[in-house]
């Protein structure tokens, strides 16, 4: 399998530049993005729980080796397991930032005649720079950049079995849902501190009106308890003194849930690439991951503890020792 470095031939089309308009997401949804990835799976590959697996339904050495290189942006990968670890995170946190995440196909090959691939690559696509029209994805180039990169395209078309698309599932309210939460949980964290007038008033040790800091911040953590109670993300127990044990448990086992059910989609969508990839390199597999608890396992946990069948502290370790 050629390294990146090593492949002077490859097909990619997309131009990478950096974003001036960039989100600039703050407080609560910067943790919302960064929560999601943590967890999603073992940091690196690397956990206590004896049972997970990352496997292969069809495996040899060199379709090992294709996959691990073709799913990482590092020079010497570890291992294919620490490999898909770290694109299932990478993907999530584009996934949840975004709403959508595209990759594009990219083939390398040995000479420059292009005639038969020996490997490939995932290569995420600025989401910012991407426009879908009549069902076909374009990458649209700055006046700036294609006078940086020589290019006289204004934009760039590729090919629809070049292009994976993953969504943010509909079975999590979609792209418009997850977009929504992070743009009024931003808002959200720009007005935490105190009014302009608490701090005007502060000042004149004459005219002071009373001002209750502790309703205050109320108002607002019940404001992100409420956007997010569909996830179950509790916000790193920045409210936890506000609800009762029963219901922080119930939260934190329920975007364990939530995280569950988006590693399941991110790897189903990408063995759907990996279909389309095989055809071209010559190779039939998929992905398995074995070992961690499923959306299902987290459902039951719940109802269990809806019914009294678990303790609190039986269930706070084994939702702990998942990952």
């Amino acid at each position: 399998m050629p390294k990146r470095s090593d492949s002077k031939y490859n097909s990619q089309q997309a131009i990478y530049y950096q974003n001036k308009k960039a989100k600039d997401f703050q407080s609560y949804a910067f943790m919302l993005i960064d929560d999601f990835g943590l967890g999603i799976m073992p940091i690196g590959g690397r956990t206590e729980n004896k049972k997970f697996k990352v496997e292969l339904t069809f495996s040899s050495k060199e379709v090992e080796s294709l996959l691990t290189y073709g799913l990482t942006d590092k020079e010497y990968p570890q291992s294919l397991c620490n490999v898909v670890c770290d694109f299932v995170e990478r993907c999530t946190k584009l996934l949840v930032y975004y709403g959508d995440v595209y990759y594009e196909i990219v083939y390398y090959y040995p000479s420059k005649d292009k005639d038969k691939p020996n490997g490939f690559c995932l290569i995420d696509i600025p989401n910012y720079s991407l426009k879908n029209i009549f069902g076909k994805c374009f990458q649209i180039i700055p006046s700036e950049v294609r006078t940086s990169y020589k290019i006289e395209k204004r934009y760039i078309s590729f090919p629809k079995d070049r292009i994976v698309k993953f969504p943010f599932p509909r079975l999590l309210g979609g792209k418009r849902k997850i977009v929504k939460i992070l743009n009024e949980l931003n808002w959200i964290g720009k007005h935490t501190t105190s009014p302009e007038f608490v701090f005007k008033e502060g000042l004149d040790s004459i005219k002071q009106t009373f001002f209750d800091y502790e309703a205050f911040r109320k108002i607002y953590d019940t404001k992100v308890a409420k956007l997010t109670r569909g996830l179950g993300w509790t916000a790193r127990s920045m409210y936890k003194n506000r609800m009762t044990e029963y219901y922080y448990l119930y939260r934190y086992v329920k975007f364990h849930g939530t995280k569950a059910i988006l590693r399941e989609y991110i790897i189903d969508k990408l063995n759907e690439a990996l279909t389309r990839i095989g055809k071209e390199l010559n190779f039939e597999t998929q992905i398995g991951i074995r070992g961690l608890l499923s959306p299902a396992d987290c459902d039951n946990y719940l109802r269990k503890l809806e019914r009294e069948e678990i303790g609190f502290n039986e269930l706070l370790d084994i939702i702990s020792k998942d990952i």
